[in-house]
């Protein structure tokens, strides 16, 4: 595979807070995490890029896919690249696709056990997002919250499945209470969800529409933060790396929450202060075995009861679209659970 820096390098210029989480994961989950989130930050500039035609895009999608059932030659990889690079995307996402066979080749290359569970959620992903973009063409206008979860579920809940499965190459999976993976997914939506409130104005300028009701949507994140937080919790405590990884990502979500609505109200972006986000992590890195320190925490960045549930209706043909594209973990009822909350 390839080294720490080149990973680390292309991890900074696409991350967020992900870049700083990853880097503090023991090898070999850190390069497995590590090539994970890069492969799916491949398919977002796939996602994002502007097509001169629907059928361009799709066909994107497809080679993408199968790129990872079958390393391709070089040549058909460097062919893609080109047309992404006709697509105008920004300049950190095509400095990744040019180095997208090289991350092929990692993947490639990866233990078959570990192989095939990334294999089965990245082409999930990139279902979920083919499916999307066909749907909505040139403005994708999601109509209400249960759509807005079967959205994310694939662009995002599906990457807390996939986390699950690596780290079950570490951990004893009959040691993970039996909702591991809809707890997972929920993480996933929450970290999703606090990305849209971010992005809200810049994806509207670009025909993007992800907030239908913005009370139901952050009440939906609160409620999504809820089950992330005991999905952290049912981690073993000897995953101190891993639940670092992922209650940094929770935290860090958390407090930013505030700053993001109040940069939209106020028409001014503002950003959760530096030093109190590094206040933040060092105090999650001394109480990170401690599950009652960390629920503590929780509730003084999310100081409210127990969001009631907000039942809401799947979009008509929803389930046909998981039976279509989703052979994981969840089944039926827990799929609408997820899609209805």
């Amino acid at each position: 595979m390839q080294n720490d820096f080149f990973y680390q390098n292309h991890l900074n210029q696409v991350s967020r807070s992900f870049a700083f989480c990853i880097a503090k994961l023991p090898r070999p989950l850190k390069q497995y995490v590590g090539l994970s989130y890069l492969l799916c930050r491949v398919l977002d500039t796939i996602e994002d890029s502007h097509w001169s035609n629907q059928a361009v895009k799709q066909q994107a999608f497809s080679s993408f896919q199968s790129f990872l059932m079958e390393l391709p030659d070089r040549s058909v990889v460097e062919r893609l690249q080109l047309q992404v690079a006709l697509c105008n995307p920004k300049p950190t996402e095509l400095a990744l696709f040019k180095d997208c066979y090289l991350l092929l080749q990692d993947f490639h290359s990866l233990p078959d056990s570990i192989k095939k569970k990334l294999a089965k959620s990245i082409i999930c992903m990139c279902a979920g997002m083919n499916y999307f973009s066909a749907k909505y063409n040139s403005e994708l206008k999601l109509k209400n919250l249960a759509e807005v979860n079967q959205y994310c579920f694939f662009v995002a809940g599906i990457v807390g499945e996939l986390l699950t499965d690596t780290i079950s190459e570490f951990v004893n999976p009959e040691k993970l209470p039996k909702d591991i993976y809809v707890k997972s997914h929920h993480f996933g939506l929450f970290l999703q969800k606090i990305n849209i409130l971010k992005d809200q104005k810049s994806d509207e300028s670009e025909n993007k529409f992800f907030i239908h009701n913005k009370e139901e949507f952050i009440l939906s994140i609160k409620n999504n933060a809820q089950n992330a937080l005991q999905y952290i919790l049912a981690m073993p405590v000897q995953q101190k790396e891993f639940r670092l990884f992922c209650c940094w990502s929770l935290f860090i979500g958390l407090s930013s929450l505030s700053w993001v609505q109040n940069s939209f109200m106020s028409q001014f972006v503002t950003k959760i202060p530096r030093w109190m986000t590094e206040q933040l992590i060092s105090k999650t890195e001394f109480i990170i075995n401690d599950n009652a320190a960390i629920q503590k925490l929780f509730n003084e960045l999310l100081p409210i009861a127990s969001p009631k549930p907000i039942l809401v209706t799947p979009p008509e043909g929803a389930m046909e679209v998981f039976q279509n594209f989703y052979q994981g973990r969840l089944n039926y009822g827990e799929l609408n659970e997820l899609l209805s909350a």
